[in-house]
């Protein structure tokens, strides 16, 4: 098997070549506000090879995410955990600080044997004060 990621502007990509059942990903993604003034959560968005897809915007981005990613998800992929830590609260990153991201997907019994499958988080920060 083989996993990998690529980040492209405010996308992350993440792919598991050759999934096989019962294999356990950990996938965790950092995110850092470079700048002078507080980042806010403007959207965020998730894509699949499968053509599942949805996007959220301020103020309409739920604060739990978990079951939404979930149900993304083709059902012989479970998440066994999310979790959003470091420095900062949900949705929002102040000046020099790090926030991430980690999350734990478990292929079940059915996963279909050498599967390929590939999805996209997409996550747009704004100055908070500009945020709905």
């Amino acid at each position: 098997y083989e996993v990998g990621q690529e980040i492209d502007g405010n996308t992350v990509t993440y792919w598991i070549k050759n999934a096989f059942p019962s294999m356990e990903v950990y996938i965790k993604f950092d995110l850092h506000n470079d700048g002078s003034v507080p980042a806010g959560l403007y959207s965020i968005a998730f894509k699949d090879s499968l053509g599942k897809e949805w996007e959220y915007t301020a103020p309409n981005i739920p604060e739990h995410m978990g079951p939404i990613i979930e149900d993304s998800l083709p059902e012989w992929i479970e998440v066994e955990s999310i979790t959003w830590g470091g420095d900062a609260p949900f949705g929002q990153i102040d000046p020099e600080q790090t926030a991430w991201v980690e999350f734990v997907i478990h292929f079940t019994e059915d996963t279909p044997q050498d599967f390929t499958y590939e999805f996209s988080f997409g996550l747009e920060y704004w100055n908070w004060n500009e945020v709905p």
